[in-house]
């Protein structure tokens, strides 16, 4: 294992603890916003890794009594990615200007909630990563920025805003499941077959993660007072 892996794996710590703090620093600026949960989502995303850390690192933390099971932190992750995505497809369609776009945001959000609910009956929920929720709650992450990108285009004359904290998200956003949900599917269909292919793709995760919450900073660090108008 050599130094950049090692780098790699312990990256989390420090970079959801960087955006907590800015998140809390420049929470002035958005307060009043659908943004105002935004720290809370970046303490759960923190309290998550550092849970799952615990339990994959040190047996007598886990959730099962049955040994087979010791170090399967799944559980913590597949409730994580439900919760993570709803959270954002409210914010994303609370930005949103068009009724059309809204609504579709709000009927595959429940198409979304609906594949959650029948996954289990596919994968067990405790010891699998649910597959099917999670690319189907990625790909109307990516429709959620691209429509917010469209919006900034129409309205503005550009699609990224530099000074918007929502536009470095979707780029985060966009950046992070455009590269990681073909890597979800390889791992899905089991085409990893040695330790040196997985830890490619593990580091591959961990560089994209850090991509995106490295745009989240830098957004936070950039960016002018959010606005926020109910339609």
């Amino acid at each position: 294992m050599d130094i950049i892996y090692i780098l790699l794996d312990y990256s989390f710590l420090p970079v959801y603890t960087l955006t907590l703090v800015l998140s809390l620093m420049r929470f002035p600026k958005y307060f009043d916003t659908p943004l105002r949960f935004f720290p809370i989502i970046i303490c759960y995303t923190l309290i998550t890794e550092l849970l799952g850390f615990i339990i994959r690192t040190f047996d007598e933390y886990d959730f099962f009594f049955n040994e087979i099971y010791n170090n399967y932190n799944t559980p913590i992750y597949n409730v994580y990615n439900v919760v993570f995505c709803l959270y954002f497809f409210y914010v994303f369609r609370a930005y949103i200007e068009s009724d059309e776009i809204k609504n579709r945001i709000e009927y595959a959000s429940i198409l979304f909630v609906g594949i959650t609910l029948a996954n289990p009956l596919l994968q067990d929920f405790l010891t699998q990563p649910q597959f099917y929720s999670y690319i189907c709650g990625a790909l109307l992450l990516l429709y959620c920025v691209f429509e917010y990108f469209r919006q900034n285009r129409r309205m503005v004359g550009v699609y990224f805003q530099n000074r918007d904290l929502l536009s470095w998200i979707g780029l985060g956003m966009a950046i992070f499941y455009t590269l990681y949900i073909p890597i979800k599917i390889i791992k899905h269909v089991s085409l990893i077959t040695s330790v040196e292919q997985a830890m490619l793709v593990r580091r591959i995760t961990l560089s994209l993660i850090i991509l995106m919450y490295g745009c989240y900073c830098l957004g936070l660090i950039r960016m002018y007072r959010m606005r926020y108008q109910k339609n």
